[in-house]
């Protein structure tokens, strides 16, 4: 009788979990679509969220008999989807770099997420987002990215000459061209 209610018990507890993990999910999907993401998920992190539902996954199998069959289709494409996925982000794509802009009262940030890509001459991708003061959640400004070619001779120079025209507009110089972003 104690071991039935003890498995009782360990089966409520997975069910919560995997109902708050739902719920995670559901919400990190509905900030993807409307451009918004958690400053503190970048891609390991996303990794680590997929390695904690397959083990929520095994948890749960132990406790339902169903879902063992679930388990046993799902971790060896896990498996391959996880090390693909890996693999390309970390070698096939270049690497992310970011620089951060606040502005003078420090109610706004903006985030300039940018890479480089060279075969002969070289692609630079901008990506602006705007870290409002919650510090949380990130802004995809996707009306501002922009891409730059360089031939092979010029020498990527950075961003130069910030500065914040208000507390909600940023102007700078890319390769002696001008951009200005409003954050309104």
């Amino acid at each position: 009788m104690n071991r039935i209610r003890m498995n009782k018990t360990y089966q409520t507890v997975l069910l919560v979990v995997f109902l708050i993990m739902i719920l995670l999910d559901a919400t990190l999907l509905i900030l993807f679509l409307n451009d918004y993401l958690l400053f503190f998920f970048t891609g390991s992190r996303i990794l680590a969220l997929i390695g904690a539902h397959f083990f929520m996954l095994i948890l749960f199998s132990l406790a339902f008999y169903w879902a063992r069959a679930i388990l046993i289709i799902t971790i060896p494409m896990g498996i391959c989807i996880g090390v693909g996925s890996y693999l390309y982000v970390h070698y096939a794509l270049p690497q992310w770099s970011y620089q951060y802009f606040d502005s003078p009262r420090q109610t706004n940030t903006v985030v300039l997420r940018y890479r480089a890509a060279t075969l002969g001459e070289s692609q630079y991708f901008f990506e602006f987002y705007q870290k409002p003061s919650n510090k949380m959640l990130m802004h995809h400004r996707t009306s501002y990215d922009f891409k730059l070619g360089l031939k092979e001779q010029e020498k990527y120079r950075g961003i130069q000459n910030v500065q914040w025209l208000n507390e909600s507009t940023i102007q700078f110089d890319v390769q002696g061209v001008s951009k200005t972003l409003s954050l309104d």
